[in-house]
């Protein structure tokens, strides 16, 4: 139980919240805090759900994509086409930078010490929280960018 909330607070909330700032971020729209935390809320727990669920592995990350399209468009109200392609996004990019992670990781620690971390469960949890952080970054970056551009071209036509 303690590994399952150290997961949850350490890896699908922060994973929830980040996904959904990038779709936000993707979508160049405004965050509205209501929605946005009611529907990170409900991502990090479909998450938490989803990989406790006994299916393969890739099933699960398609699944945890639909509820987020699902939040994007019905809770958050951003477009179809955007939240489509910035769910799709999302996974993509944190793949990029787990694996960027792990090469990183495992050079600096060996290759020995690090597979004797990731085979402890509660090490793993703590071990992969730099990961979340860095997508974070990103999700941050892009919302910000995204919708500084999105502002100079609304004040372009005003």
């Amino acid at each position: 139980m303690l590994l399952i909330a150290i997961q949850f607070l350490t890896g699908y909330i922060p994973q929830g919240i980040s996904f959904v700032l990038f779709v936000y971020g993707f979508s160049a729209r405004r965050i509205v805090p209501k929605r946005f935390w009611l529907s990170s809320g409900i991502l990090s727990v479909g998450i938490l759900i989803m990989r406790s669920l006994p299916i393969t592995f890739g099933v699960h990350t398609v699944l945890n994509i639909l509820i987020l399209i699902g939040l994007s468009v019905w809770i958050n109200k951003l477009p179809l086409d955007k939240s489509i392609i910035g769910s799709l996004l999302a996974p993509i990019l944190m793949f990029v930078v787990e694996a960027g992670y792990f090469v990183l990781a495992n050079s600096i620690v060996g290759k020995e010490t690090y597979d004797v971390l990731m085979k402890n469960q509660m090490y793993r949890a703590v071990f992969v929280l730099p990961i979340v952080v860095i997508f974070m970054l990103v999700s941050i970056v892009l919302y910000k960018y995204r919708n500084k551009k999105r502002e100079k071209r609304n004040a372009r036509f005003s």
